[in-house]
Parts: C-alpha cells; sequence; structure tokens
C-alpha cells in the first residue's frame, strides 16, 4: 500500500513538473514573440519615419532639378516592406537565417490564369467608351514647352559676351546707350534704367513716368561708381550722363531735374 502512494507521489511530481515546464516555455516563448513584435514594429516605425523624411528631401530636390535642367528624378529607392519585415525576423532569431520571406500574392484564389485583364474597357466582349481625359498624367512635373523654353538662357551676342564683368562702371555715349544691347534687353539679360538728380542732390530711380524710388548713396556708387557719381554732381553744366555697369549688365541714364525730390513728391501727392 505504502509503495503504491510513493508511486503515486512520484508520477504526481514529474506530471507535475512537466506541466510546469511546459507553462514556463509557452510563457516564455510567448514573451519572445511579443519582443520581437515589437522589435520589428519599432524598426518599421524608424524605416517609414526615414523614409517620409527622404521622401520629403526627394521633393524638395525633384523641384530644385526641374528647375535648373528640366529633368526629374528619384532620390529614394524602392521600399519593399515584406523584404524589411522578414531581414528583422532574422537578424532576431524569429526565422532561420537562410528563409525566404515570399511576397504574398495578389491574384485571388478563384482566378483563373487565363482571366483578361480587369481594367481593359470591355465588359463582356463588348467595348466601353473610353476617353483620354479618363487616364491621369503619366508625368504631372513634365514641363510644357512654355516652362523650357522659360529655362532657357537668352541668346546672347559675342559683343555681351565679351564685356568684362570686373571692370568698373563706365561712361558710354548717348548713341550706345539706345543702340547697343537692345535684344538682350528685350530678353531680359540686360536692363536699361533712368536716375533722376534732383536739385536737393538726391538720387532716384524711375520706376515709371512720374514715379520716382530715392536710392542711397551707397547704391548709386555701385550703379555708377563714385567717380561719376561726384563728376555729375560738381559738374552743374552736365545735364545727362550714360553709363554702363558690366557687373550688373545695366546701362544708366543719369537726368539733371530742375527741381526737388521734395518738390516732385509734393506735386505727386497734389495729383492724386
Amino acid at each position: 500500500m505504502n509503495k503504491l502512494v510513493i508511486i503515486a507521489g512520484l508520477c504526481g511530481l514529474a506530471i507535475g513538473g512537466v506541466g510546469g515546464y511546459l507553462t514556463c516555455h509557452f510563457v516564455d516563448k510567448k514573451n519572445n514573440d511579443a519582443q520581437i513584435s515589437k522589435g520589428i514594429q519599432d524598426a518599421l516605425d524608424e524605416i517609414r519615419k526615414n523614409q517620409k523624411q527622404k521622401a520629403m528631401e526627394n521633393d524638395a530636390k525633384k523641384s530644385e532639378m526641374i528647375k535648373t535642367t528640366g529633368k526629374n528624378i528619384n532620390a529614394i529607392p524602392h521600399f519593399n516592406a515584406v523584404d524589411v519585415v522578414g531581414e528583422i525576423a532574422k537578424e532576431n532569431g524569429y526565422l532561420p537565417k537562410d528563409a525566404k520571406v515570399e511576397k504574398p500574392s495578389m491574384k485571388r484564389p478563384d482566378e483563373d490564369e487565363d482571366e483578361p485583364d480587369s481594367d481593359l474597357p470591355f465588359v463582356e466582349g463588348k467595348e466601353v467608351e473610353h476617353s483620354i481625359w479618363d487616364d491621369e498624367d503619366p508625368n504631372p512635373n513634365e514641363l510644357t514647352q512654355e516652362d523650357y523654353d522659360a529655362l532657357q538662357e537668352p541668346d546672347i551676342s559675342d559683343f555681351a559676351r565679351g564685356l568684362d564683368p570686373s571692370k568698373p562702371p563706365y561712361t558710354i555715349t548717348k548713341d550706345q546707350y539706345n543702340e547697343e544691347l537692345q535684344p538682350e534687353t528685350e530678353q531680359g539679360f540686360w536692363d536699361k534704367l533712368t536716375l533722376i538728380f534732383f536739385t536737393d542732390n538726391v538720387f532716384a530711380e524711375r520706376v515709371r513716368h512720374n514715379e520716382y524710388q530715392m536710392m542711397k548713396a551707397e547704391q548709386i556708387e555701385k550703379a555708377i561708381g563714385k567717380s561719376n557719381m561726384t563728376r555729375f554732381i560738381d559738374d552743374r553744366d552736365l545735364e545727362r550722363l550714360y553709363v554702363r555697369n558690366n557687373k550688373i549688365h545695366i546701362d544708366y541714364e543719369i537726368v539733371r531735374s530742375s527741381r526737388s525730390y521734395t518738390s516732385a513728391m509734393h506735386e505727386l501727392e497734389d495729383e492724386e
């Protein structure tokens, strides 16, 4: 009788030990699976964050590239989430190193191999009306001919290319001001501006017929040169002076006015 009790006790201990081991094993496995799953999710979140940042940078690069070259770019390589998850699972020991992770099939189980494409404009053998306006723009970033032409450099003459940009502003004749660099001016490569010198020693740029924008002394020096500015101020017999600035691509016509800047502004206010 005692032997039977002892044997029954030993069997109970054995069964309990096995049960405890199995319970701990499954708990540990569940915890490991949860940790691996969390690790994969954290890694994917980090990848998505980096991809989002790269996408923003890529959009900026594409915009800049389109402006300068008219060509599109794609700086971000193709991102495959299935491959990434598989690599993360392998690194954490969740899958064998040589395991292959297959992409899920987008095909329905009951889909026939010979079934025609569903996006073709046919329904049961009948052609469906299809308009070209139904199609999305295959390349919304593609430049139009007008945009492309606007990005091209103007047709600069050999004369304009030969002007030394390091040369300080220098005087030219009235004929040079009126006749030279006209094509470049029409194309926006060169400008021809009129400056008015008023009796109260104020230089102003003529924006429109009766509209002026006063300029500082530093601006005048950079525009027509200090020596030309001083000459025009001191020589009261000099009614007009023409100056070319190769560096900023502007020809200036400086005109002496018989009135002050203050009176000119006052007259404009009275007209309003």
